[in-house]
């Protein structure tokens, strides 16, 4: 509770220690030409499930931890947006729509079965 005694905004506190978790694991990963996604979600389950989220003193940190992962699912919806194009789609519309189709007949197929 270290950080619990100063006037800073728990949500504040717990995205300083996201981002520098987040640098700290990237620059690691960069080292071993490995993907920055997989360090980034790392980041999220170990902050999420080790306690790191008490120790910066945000009282409650389910919810603050929720409302950073909507946060973090939105910009990642929006960096995928910027980078496709139509152009690309137009490349890979018969494996989306194959491979899309496979996957809802695939999920959906067993959970009837099980329901």
């Amino acid at each position: 509770m270290a950080l619990a005694a100063t006037d800073v905004s728990p949500v504040f506190a717990l995205l300083t220690l996201v981002l520098a978790l987040a640098v700290v694991v990237s620059l690691l990963l960069v080292k071993v030409r490995q993907s920055l996604l997989v360090g980034y979600f790392l980041c999220g389950v170990v902050i999420a499930n080790s306690g790191l989220a008490a120790w910066v003193g945000a009282g409650k940190p389910e919810g603050v931890i929720g409302g950073l992962a909507e946060l973090g699912v939105i910009l990642l919806m929006f960096t995928l947006g910027v980078e496709f194009s139509l152009g690309e789609l137009r490349h890979l519309w018969r494996g989306a729509l194959l491979g899309g189709g496979v996957q809802v007949l695939a999920t959906a197929v067993p959970a009837t079965l099980l329901a």
